[in-house]
């Protein structure tokens, strides 16, 4: 039997009978698009809005003289708004 020495040794599991493997240690995991920080703060999920939401309105400002004043605030509620609101 020859080892992949690059995968980890499946554990057993004693109470559910299932295999696990190792893992490392993330700070951070997102799950249905919410980032959770190891430490449940959700710092890393504020961070991504955030940075979503200026990229989103960073774009907006490059065509907002292109566009007429109410198609912009449709655009700024559905790329902004509905993150923060979600």
């Amino acid at each position: 039997m020859v080892h992949d020495q690059s995968a980890p040794e499946p554990t057993s599991n004693r109470h559910t009978g299932s295999r696990l493997y190792d893992r490392l240690p993330v700070s951070s995991v997102c799950d249905l698009g919410i980032f959770v920080d190891s430490d449940l703060v959700m710092r890393t999920h504020v961070c991504q809005t955030v940075s979503r939401c200026i990229v989103a309105l960073r774009q907006l400002h490059s065509i907002c003289h292109l566009i007429s004043a109410t198609v912009f605030e449709l655009l700024v509620t559905a790329l902004v708004l509905s993150r923060i609101d979600w």
